[in-house]
C-alpha cells in the first residue's frame, strides 16, 4: 500500500474508532502503529506532557518503544525530554557521534 493510501486508511480507521465510547490508549497505539508504517521508522511512541508539565507514556508501535519511553522518564533525559524542554523537534540524531551523556 503506498503512502497516501495508507494515510486514507488510517484516517478512515481513526475516524470509525472515534465512537462514544472510544478507548484513547486504543487509538493512539494505532496512530502509533500506521506512523511506523508511513514514516517508515523501526518504532514510534506517544508521550504526552500532564498539567503539571511532567511527560507521561501513553502508547507506542512496540514493547521495545515502550520501555524506551519509560526510561526516557525516569532518567529525565533523552529525545522526548529534550524536545520537551526546548520546545524543537529531534532530527536525525546521529547516534555514532559521541555524546555527553
Amino acid at each position: 500500500m503506498n503512502r497516501e493510501s495508507l494515510l486514507v486508511a488510517t484516517l478512515v480507521e481513526l475516524a470509525d474508532s472515534l465512537v462514544d465510547n472510544f478507548d484513547v490508549i486504543d487509538v493512539l497505539t494505532l496512530l502509533s502503529d500506521r506512523c511506523v508504517e508511513a514514516v517508515d521508522v523501526d518504532a514510534a511512541g506517544v508521550m504526552l506532557r500532564s498539567p503539571a508539565g511532567e511527560l507521561e507514556y501513553v502508547a507506542s508501535s512496540s514493547d521495545t518503544m515502550r520501555v524506551l519511553e519509560l526510561f526516557q522518564i525516569q532518567a529525565d533525559e533523552g529525545p522526548c525530554v529534550d524536545c520537551m524542554r526546548d520546545g524543537f523537534a529531534i532530527v536525525n540524531r546521529e547516534l555514532v557521534a559521541p555524546d555527553a551523556r
